[in-house]
C-alpha cells in the first residue's frame, strides 16, 4: 500500500520540477528578449544622436568654409565647402533612415531638409559670385539672412536632439527594468529550484525512513513468527516423547497384545518418530534463521557406515 503513495509523490515531484523548469525557462527567455530589445533601442538612439550631431557639425563646417572662401578667395576653402555640403546631404539621408520609426522626427526632418536646401542654395550662390569676382557676395544683408537660416537649422536640430534625449531616458529605464526582471527571474528560478530540491530531498528522506521502519517491522514480525515456530516445535516434542515412550513400553509387552493392537502401536511409534524428526528439523531451521546456528550434539558414530552411505552418491552411482 505504501509503494503507490510513494510513486504518486515521485510523479508529483517530477511534474513540479518540469513545470518549474519550463516556467523559469520561459520567463528567462522573455527577460532576455526584453533586455535584447532594450539594448538595441538604446544603441539605436545613440546612433540617431550621433547622426544629428554630425549633421550640425557638417552644416557648421560648410558655413565656416564658405565664409573663409568669401574672405580669402582660396580655392581650397571652396573645395572643402563643397565636400562638406556633399557629406551633409548624405548624413541627412542617414538620419532619415534612422528616424523612419518616429513620425515626429520625420516631420522635423522635412523642415530641416527645406532649411538646409535653402541655406545650401544661398551659400553656393555666394561662392559662385565670389568666384566671379563679384563683391555682392559680401553683402551684409545676405550674411544676416545666412545667420538666421543657420539659427533655424540649429533650432530644428536642437528639437530633434531633445526628442532623442527623452527617448534615450525612457529606453534606459526600460532596459534597467529588463535587467532587474532578468536578475529577479534568475534569482527566483534558482530559489524555486533550491526549494524544490529541498522538498524532494525531504520527501525522499521521509520515504526512506518509512521503508526502513516497514522493513524493521517486517523483520520483527518474521523473527516473532520464527520464534513462535521454534517454541511450538519445542513444546510439540514433549507430548511426542510421551507418545513414543508409551508406544515403546507397549511394544515391550508385545506378547500381551493382540496382533492388530501390536501393529497399531508400531504405526503409532513410526508416525510419532517421523513427527519428532520433523519437529527437530523445524527447530534447527528456526535457530539457523535467527542466526544462532544449527545446534550440534557430538556423539559416537560409525564413520565407515557414513562413508559407505555417501560414496555411491559421490561416484554418481
Amino acid at each position: 500500500m505504501s509503494s503507490k503513495p510513494s510513486l504518486m509523490r515521485i510523479v508529483a515531484a517530477f511534474a513540479a520540477a518540469v513545470l518549474t523548469i519550463a516556467a523559469v525557462t520561459t520567463a528567462s527567455l522573455r527577460s532576455l528578449s526584453a533586455r535584447r530589445d532594450g539594448s538595441r533601442w538604446v544603441v539605436h538612439t545613440h546612433d540617431v544622436q550621433l547622426a544629428i550631431a554630425r549633421v550640425l557639425a557638417l552644416a557648421t563646417e560648410a558655413e565656416t568654409r564658405q565664409r573663409g572662401y568669401l574672405l580669402t578667395g582660396r580655392e581650397e576653402d571652396a573645395e572643402t565647402f563643397r565636400a562638406a555640403q556633399s557629406a551633409l546631404s548624405q548624413e541627412v539621408d542617414v538620419l532619415a533612415l534612422l528616424t523612419q520609426d518616429n513620425p515626429r522626427q520625420q516631420q522635423r526632418l522635412l523642415s530641416l531638409r527645406t532649411l538646409l536646401q535653402r541655406r545650401a542654395e544661398a551659400l553656393t550662390r555666394a561662392v559662385d559670385l565670389r568666384g566671379q569676382g563679384d563683391r555682392a557676395a559680401l553683402d551684409p544683408l545676405e550674411s544676416r539672412e545666412a545667420i538666421q537660416r543657420m539659427e533655424s537649422v540649429r533650432s530644428v536640430v536642437q528639437q530633434m536632439g531633445d526628442e532623442e534625449t527623452a527617448l534615450l531616458a525612457q529606453r534606459l529605464q526600460r532596459l534597467t527594468r529588463a535587467d532587474r526582471w532578468s536578475l529577479g527571474v534568475t534569482l527566483g528560478g534558482a530559489a524555486l529550484l533550491l526549494i524544490l530540491a529541498g522538498t524532494a530531498a525531504l520527501a525522499v528522506r521521509g520515504d526512506l525512513r518509512r521503508r526502513e521502519e516497514e522493513a524493521s517491522d517486517r523483520a520483527r514480525v518474521l523473527e516473532y513468527q520464527e520464534r513462535l515456530i521454534a517454541i511450538a516445535g519445542h513444546d510439540l516434542r514433549n507430548p511426542l516423547t510421551a507418545v513414543l515412550v508409551s508406544a515403546q513400553m507397549l511394544l515391550q509387552k508385545r506378547e500381551e497384545l493382540k496382533p492388530g493392537q501390536a501393529n497399531a502401536v508400531e504405526r503409532i511409534l513410526r508416525s510419532a518418530s517421523r513427527i519428532d524428526a520433523l519437529a527437530a528439523l523445524l527447530i534447527d531451521f528456526t535457530y539457523a534463521r535467527l542466526g544462532k546456528g544449527i545446534p550440534m550434539r557430538p556423539g559416537p558414530m560409525d564413520a565407515r557406515a557414513v562413508v559407505e552411505r555417501h560414496e555411491p552418491q559421490r561416484l554418481g552411482l
